[in-house]
């Protein structure tokens, strides 16, 4: 499902409102530094709220702005990286959503359906690979609560 993200003003996120997150996402890009250290970038990011308030909008411009190559806190839009970003085809993002069965075939439906064990097996063979593009690669899972115990079990200690 192709989500696109909307092209910011210069020096803002392509997000409205959440000004407290975005600052600490920023703080945490920034101690990053250019050298692609990870002094203060945690290995996992948690987004709560409730149903419909920006929180995957908001994960997904981070992920752009952890995969972006040029320096700073905003993702440039401009680079490769964020051009292939934007058009869903980043080979070093990959977004884990809920799929129900829909007449032989898995579908994405964010109400009924689950993260399952096959989704699971995919994420753990990719965070076993390097990042193709970038110093990094990004895992956004939506909808965490909708997994079921096979793919919960699978992933512990991968996100551990």
């Amino acid at each position: 499902m192709t989500m696109a993200i909307p092209t910011p003003e210069a020096g803002r996120w392509p997000v409205f409102g959440h000004e407290w997150a975005i600052q600490r996402l920023k703080r945490a890009l920034n101690s990053a530094g250019s050298n692609g250290r990870t002094a203060r970038l945690s290995h996992a990011y948690l987004f709560l709220g409730p149903a419909q308030v920006g929180k995957t909008t908001l994960a997904r411009a981070f992920a752009m702005a952890l995969l972006c190559t040029h320096e700073g806190e905003t993702p440039c839009h401009t680079c490769r990286s964020c051009r292939l970003f934007a058009q869903d085809s980043h080979p070093d993002f990959r977004f884990f959503q809920p799929m129900a069965k829909s007449d032989k075939e898995l579908v994405v439906d964010r109400q009924k359906g689950e993260l399952r064990g096959e989704q699971a097996e995919g994420l753990i063979r990719d965070v076993a690979l390097k990042p193709m593009e970038g110093r990094r690669k990004v895992f956004l899972i939506q909808d965490m609560q909708n997994a079921n115990a096979t793919f919960a079990n699978k992933i512990l200690k991968t996100l551990e």
